[in-house]
């Protein structure tokens, strides 16, 4: 230990030479470099060492590995020094406190340094710039330029990335301007940092002309032009660069293949994703930590958890990305068991979750299935020290709430210190959600008496819970409201404001807010498509839909099931086989919900075969498929096929719900098989927990009354855990008119009667039951009664006049 503590000025120059030749040999090792930099650090405050060089050299290191707790180590060596003024080591300390993330820190450290030169401000200015803090970065160079600092190479590429991840194209182009003045236009970072920057803009064509004005373009302008493509949703134009690139000779690096791997996951599909892999392989990148993560990222993205599972597996290095990126797919995938074996193997190796990691496990644990899960989740995010971080408290609420714990969603609103904007509107959507509109009010109500500035999604919530209420009168003042905060043509209001007048009944008003955007996105066009169907208006639908493809506007999944309602609902199977043909174009037909829309539409149209045929190509078939198909064959009075379909899923392993069992009982009535619908009944429960409710009770009076067991059928009526509605009344009273059951007729007509006075049905059903049996005398009776509740009704509608 003596030898160490006595090491002399030259050998800790060496030794943290020595580190940073470690770190080049050995990029994968993080334990060893820590090691290295911790002995190296031990030995400055042991030695106490005069050598500048020195600290400088471990202060590098420091920002190299972000080791935090080790640069405030050399930091109080050099605060007893006799270099605590020297500018350059400030200089460094700026930059090391920046790379560690700990802007307060590095802030005090430049505002100490009495004439900060450009290198000091391109520390701090870089620091913020590279923690998204790209407001104060830009205000930052504002000031340096104000103190008479010229700005360089790397000041530039700072700010113009904070321009860029602001979408500040006016301040990019400011800055633009400032780079052409200052000489450093041919600079190749900087020419990459404004293509950077054009392109986070939305700005192409300025991107590309900057591009094309260099004839030798380095490989950071090819990443640039490559990542301005991906990002703005261009993905092809990426790769046709990609490809060129490698046509010029210019040899990509591991940042292309980051940018072309995103380019890849929105454009190229799966057989173009293993074609980059693979030549990633070649390139030797594949081992590369962010290569890596992006490959995973890629596949995940391409829908091919497959490939992701099996090259995550070969991961040599895995930190909490690339396992919060597997996590993730799978929460939004509904497959929450492998979501949690994931998180499970995460720890076991060691890795410590971050709040991205919770995020997305409460993300996946949001049904009821998983509520104890989710409450033994919500403990380990205690522990974590995660429970009150204000996106992760909001993830916690809406699991909860999705799990059906309103109670619990709200104790976790009520928890968190801070609560933002974003939280009031979960908690408010949560309880629209649950039904509980005149909550959600007063907590709207709550939310301005603490002048919480309401945003554009608090109005959204709103306006979703004027829609579900079918309350116009308070969606109209809501739109009044709007209209005076100039948010009334903001495009996701608008779509909120269509869909609310859609659901309360104006569809007049839906369309002239639709024809008077300035902008209408694939959401607009789906709004008004669903609208129409809803309200039977399904030919214009269908002709929004034709406007829309002229338009060349792309189709969604969603689009696809507005679409396909508004034919079902016309029972136009010409068409539906029209839209059916554009789903396979778009690559839809696979998607279980299009799927089960298509099942759906070709019921109506009566068009089983082809049904069958779609429900048969899906891979992977939902509860929801399910039942649809089952229905299908039900409503089409193939009874027992609809029975089979059923035996078939639960073999498959899909757990039915309560709609599959309404199709499955309605399928037993239609066939007369009275033994398994009771079977059925009583499984429902039994087996699948589900409480029966009146539609099952329904289908059960249904099929008594169907096989003629009226005594049966009479017997569960009066037996019901609830009042009998005037439907069920109205099944038992037609299966008494088949079998010319007058006296249970007589009764099930009593109780309609009871129910609505005013419906004069039962009368005549009743009147055919005995004029079918040959009772003359009651058809008589019943007639003078039915005449005489004429003559009253009429009597009372004289007096409303008048």
């Amino acid at each position: 230990m003596q030898r160490i503590h006595g090491l002399q000025t030259a050998n800790i120059y060496i030794f943290a030479r020595t580190i940073s030749s470690y770190a080049h040999l050995n990029p994968g090792c993080k334990a060893s470099k820590y090691l290295h930099l911790n002995q190296a650090v031990t030995s400055l405050e042991h030695q106490g060492d005069k050598d500048l060089a020195a600290y400088a050299q471990v202060l590098q290191e420091c920002s190299r590995l972000k080791a935090l707790s080790e640069g405030k180590r050399v930091h109080a060596c050099i605060a007893k020094s006799r270099f605590q003024e020297d500018r350059y080591l400030k200089n460094l300390l700026v930059n090391m406190y920046g790379a560690c993330g700990n802007l307060e820190n590095a802030r005090k450290m430049f505002d100490m340094i009495p004439r900060p030169n450009v290198f000091s401000w391109n520390a701090i200015v870089s620091a913020y710039a590279r923690h998204g803090r790209s407001k104060e970065c830009i205000q930052l160079f504002q000031h340096m330029l104000q103190k008479g600092v010229n700005p360089d190479n790397f000041t530039f590429v700072s700010v113009l990335h904070a321009c860029g991840e602001r979408a500040d194209l006016a301040e990019g182009k400011k800055i633009h301007a400032l780079v052409a003045d200052s000489g450093l236009i041919s600079h190749p970072f900087v020419i990459s940092a404004l293509v950077y920057m054009y392109g986070k803009c939305g700005n192409l064509d300025s991107a590309r002309t900057i591009f094309n004005s260099l004839s030798k373009r380095e490989v950071s302008l090819w990443n640039a032009m490559i990542a301005a493509y991906a990002e703005n949703g261009d993905g092809k134009l990426a790769i046709q660069l990609f490809n060129q690139m490698q046509e010029e000779g210019v040899k990509p690096d591991r940042i292309t293949f980051v940018r072309v791997l995103h380019a890849v996951s929105g454009a190229g599909g799966l057989p173009l994703a293993k074609s980059i892999h693979a030549q990633i392989s070649k390139s030797g990148l594949e081992l590369d930590l962010i290569v890596s993560t992006a490959v995973v990222n890629m596949y995940c993205k391409c829908g091919s958890l497959e490939d992701a599972e099996t090259f995550f597996a070969k991961m040599p290095e895995r930190d909490v990305v690339p396992w919060n990126i597997m996590i993730s797919s799978y929460a939004q995938l509904g497959n929450a068991k492998r979501a949690l074996n994931l998180f499970q193997q995460m720890q076991q190796e060691g890795v410590k979750p971050n709040k991205l990691t919770f995020i997305s496990l409460t993300s996946a644990f949001a049904c009821p299935d998983f509520l104890k899960a989710g409450v033994q989740l919500h403990y380990l995010i205690r522990e974590g020290g995660f429970e009150l971080d204000i996106f992760v408290g909001a993830s916690l609420l809406d699991m909860y709430s999705n799990c059906g714990s309103l109670e619990d969603a709200y104790q976790m609103f009520q928890k968190m210190p801070e609560r933002d904007v974003v939280l009031w509107n979960a908690m408010i959507a949560a309880l629209a959600n649950h039904g509980k509109s005149e909550l959600a009010y007063q907590l709207l109500g709550k939310m301005q008496l603490e002048n919480v500035k309401l945003d554009k999604f608090t109005f959204v919530s709103i306006l979703d819970l004027c829609a579900n209420r079918g309350d116009l009168e308070r969606g109209t003042l809501v739109h009044a409201g709007l209209i005076e905060k100039d948010f009334e043509f903001d495009v996701i209001i608008s779509n909120a404001l269509i869909t609310m007048y859609g659901k309360c009944g104006s569809l007049k008003e839906a369309c002239r807010l639709f024809e008077a955007m300035p902008e209408q996105d694939i959401v607009s066009w789906n709004t008004m498509i669903s609208a129409h169907a809803q309200h039977e208006e399904c030919k214009a639908a269908v002709k929004l839909y034709r406007k829309m493809w002229q338009k060349q506007i792309k189709p969604n999944q969603f689009t696809f099931l507005g679409i396909l309602d508004a034919c079902a609902r016309l029972m136009d199977l010409p068409e539906g086989e029209v839209i059916h043909s554009h789903i396979i174009d778009n690559g839809f037909e696979l998607d279980t919900g299009v799927a089960t829309a298509l099942v759906n539409m070709y019921c109506k149209c009566g068009s089983l075969n082809d049904a069958r045929i779609v429900f048969n190509k899906v891979p992977e078939k939902d509860v929801v498929l399910w039942s649809a198909i089952i229905a299908a064959y039900s409503q089409h009075g193939h009874g027992k096929e609809a029975l089979n379909l059923f035996d078939q899923m639960v073999n498959e392993g899909c757990k039915p719900d309560a709609v599959t069992f309404i199709s499955v009982l309605s399928a037993c009535s239609h066939d007369g098989l009275i033994d398994k619908g009771y079977y059925y009944f009583k499984c429902m429960s039994t087996e699948y927990g589900i409480v029966p409710t009146k539609e099952h009770y329904g289908c059960m009076i249904d099929l008594f009354g169907r096989a003629g067991q009226l005594s049966e059928a009479e017997s569960w009526m009066v037996n019901l855990p609830f009042e009998p509605s005037y439907e069920l009344w109205t099944t038992l009273l037609g299966a008494c008119r088949v079998y010319g059951d007058y006296v249970r007729g007589k009764r099930a007509a009593e109780h309609l009667l009871e129910l609505d006075p005013s419906n004069f049905l039962p009368y005549v059903v009743l009147s055919n039951i005995y004029a079918t049996a040959g009772r003359w005398e009651d058809v008589i009776k019943v007639k003078k009664l039915l005449d005489r509740e004429v003559s009253n009704q009429l009597e009372f509608s004289s007096l409303q006049g008048t």
